[in-house]
């Protein structure tokens, strides 16, 4: 199909637009024409009448010579008006005048013959009718008259030869103006046809044509064509319709064949979303990590029609790959490539590479770092009849974790979508494990947080009550030591007291640690841990609870438990209180005070920093992972009250 541009003179307008200018040249040509000739016989006729005005001037001038001698009266005013008359006719002649108009014919013969007529006068006639003016009536005789009317004839009689010229030359430009508005008649009729021939030939047609072979496509007749007969705008356009029709015979032809790969490649692409989803759907449940490899070294096997496989993880600290997972693997193989540095054999060279390799299995590689032709790496895998292997990171974030494998017995390709589902895979496989580490140091860390509040209440507790006993026991050793049995008797009831305070402070912590809550439970735990208290302490407590809001997290209810509980038992411990209040707002934001009346005491001094500030510090901390504030307001002698605060930002994004 030509893309180039037309040439202006052979396209349908360039056409089109040189018919239309020569229509109007040859029509303005032939008015024009008619027009001139219409003119010149106007100018034509008006010579005529001049011409023949002067016959009658001539003869009115010799009336009036005659008039003249006859009356002996001297009234030259007629001779002169027909004397001047006589010289601006010959003149007007002469010259011509556009504006009546009055031309004479450009012939000659005419010309001669005018000139003649102009002798005659101005050499003849006209001095006799002047000497007729310069004579007075007295002297005047009849020579005068005779001598002009001698030589009005031969005047007369060249007019009249003047007026036939003029007359001949009109009506031989009369039959030339017939004979242009015949053939301005003819030539209409004839371009009119010319015209619609040619429109019928350039552009109905093609129309026609085109029309046809458009019905015939309706038609299902995909082998209609227009025939090309012409290098202009429907020459070009049947060019394209015919190839239009040529790709639509193609398709239709090959319609069933393309279906049929339309088809194919759908299934392609629903299987390689089946295998994408259900791995992943595999990886998102919780899973030991062997297990894990396992199931997920199985699937891509079954997937992918492959004959074996294995996975292995990476050791960033002694750059090492150790196997996890295996199939279609001998034990002996499995013991063999149990770890494998990287560099060594295909994986160790696919693992130090960072990329996915495709290898045959029969030709052997040299590991990295080695520049001697004699040092090949002949695998294991090939042994075990394996022709093909495929190996494929698993990565997270640009983090090298590990490779898996694929080995084929047979000549099997892979093509680029299945490499690039591979390697999506080995993503998605970095990404759980990658999880799974990240959730056991969260856990781990978690421990250790609680470690460090349990060590903490511990020390507060049981450490402290444990060395009160000790030095009451090095006392009572004492006492028996030197038998003083009275002071003996004294320690006995300190160290009970020490031995049940112990007791309670040991049960207080097993239940605190043993709270459990499920999401919305907070109040009735609080109840339970008030309740307890009570029972331990006989202390009335109020407690006092707006929850119009909505639930706390699990682990935002446990936190504010244990900072409840921590309270509560320094109120036990310290306060010594009557009175102790809970109260509790659960709005956009959650506020938990609890007052006492006890004795209160000030944070700044130093017997508390270094005694007391163990159960405040465990509180903080509880408060602090969840973002929360804890202000402590307390005097000596006035009670205390600790408020928790936690704001809606921080209970949203919990």
């Amino acid at each position: 199909m030509s893309t180039q541009p037309l040439n202006w003179l052979r396209s349908l307008s360039g056409r089109i637009i040189g018919l239309s200018l020569l229509v109007l040249f040859v029509g303005l040509t032939m008015m024009g024409g008619t027009l001139w000739l219409s003119w010149q016989m106007e100018g034509e006729a008006a010579a005529i009448n001049d011409a023949g005005s002067l016959r009658m001037r001539a003869y009115r001038l010799a009336l009036a010579l005659e008039d003249t001698q006859l009356s002996h009266h001297q009234n030259h005013y007629p001779l002169r008006e027909e004397i001047q008359g006589i010289d601006d006719t010959l003149t007007s002649l002469s010259v011509g005048d556009p504006t009546r108009p009055l031309v004479m014919p450009n012939n000659p013969e005419v010309n001669r013959s005018l000139e003649t007529v102009k002798t005659l006068w101005t050499q003849k006639m006209r001095p006799l009718a002047l000497q007729a003016l310069e004579t007075s009536p007295v002297q005047n005789n009849t020579s005068l008259s005779r001598d002009y009317r001698t030589e009005l004839e031969p005047y007369v009689a060249q007019l009249q030869q003047l007026v036939k010229l003029i007359e001949s030359d009109n009506a031989h430009k009369t039959t030339w103006l017939r004979i242009s508005q015949l053939v301005l008649i003819a030539m209409s009729i004839a371009g009119t046809v010319a015209i619609i021939y040619l429109l019928y030939l350039w552009i109905i047609q093609p129309v026609q044509s085109m029309q046809s072979a458009i019905g015939r496509m309706a038609r299902k007749e995909f082998n209609a064509r227009v025939p090309i007969e012409s290098d202009d705008e429907f020459g070009e356009l049947a060019q394209t319709f015919n190839h239009m029709a040529e790709q639509l015979s193609q398709l239709y032809q090959s319609l069933e064949q393309r279906v049929a790969e339309k088809t194919q490649t759908l299934e392609q692409q629903n299987h390689e979303l089946s295998v994408l989803y259900k791995t992943t759907t595999f990886l998102n449940e919780p899973h030991a990590l062997e297990l894990l490899c396992q199931g997920f070294i199985e699937q891509t096997i079954q997937h992918f029609t492959a004959d074996g496989g294995s996975l292995r993880l990476y050791s960033e600290r002694d750059k090492t790959l150790h196997l996890v997972s295996t199939q279609g693997y001998s034990p002996e193989m499995a013991e063999d490539e149990f770890c494998l540095r990287a560099g060594d054999c295909h994986c160790g060279v696919a693992m130090a590479s960072g990329k996915s390799q495709l290898y045959d299995l029969r030709i052997p590689i040299q590991p990295i770092g080695t520049t001697q032709p004699s040092v090949e790496i002949k695998p294991h895998c090939g042994e075990m009849g394996f022709l093909k292997t495929g190996i494929f990171q698993i990565d997270y974030q640009g983090q090298k974790l590990g490779i898996f494998t694929l080995h084929f017995k047979h000549d099997r390709q892979l093509s680029l979508p299945e490499q690039r589902l591979l390697q999506t895979l080995g993503q998605h496989l970095g990404a759980a494990i990658q999880t799974m580490r990240l959730s056991q140091q969260a856990r781990e860390l978690a421990i250790a947080q609680e470690r460090n509040l349990v060590a903490q209440g511990l020390h507060d507790s049981i450490a402290q009550g444990l060395s009160y006993l000790n030095i009451q026991v090095q006392l009572l050793q004492e006492s028996i030591q030197t038998k003083d049995w009275e002071q003996a008797t004294e320690i006995v009831p300190f160290l009970q007291a020490g031995v049940q305070e112990s007791y309670e402070d040991v049960r207080e912590l097993l239940l605190d640690f043993r709270s459990k809550l499920e999401e919305g439970d907070i109040e009735r735990a609080m109840r339970n841990t008030i309740d307890r208290f009570t029972r331990q302490t006989t202390l009335p407590v109020t407690l006092e609870v707006e929850n119009d809001g909505p639930a706390l997290p699990r682990d935002q209810q446990l936190q504010i438990l244990f900072i409840l509980q921590e309270a509560l038992s320094n109120i036990r411990k310290h306060a010594q209180a009557t009175q102790v209040s809970v109260t509790v707002h659960n709005h956009h934001d959650f506020t938990l005070k609890i007052r006492d009346n006890g004795c209160g005491f000030d944070l700044a001094t130093k017997q508390f920093k270094n005694s007391s500030h163990v159960g405040l510090n465990i509180m903080r901390e509880r408060a602090n992972k969840i973002s929360a504030t804890l202000n402590i307001e307390t005097q000596m002698g006035q009670g205390t009250m600790i408020n928790l605060h936690l704001a809606q930002a921080q209970r949203l994004a919990a």
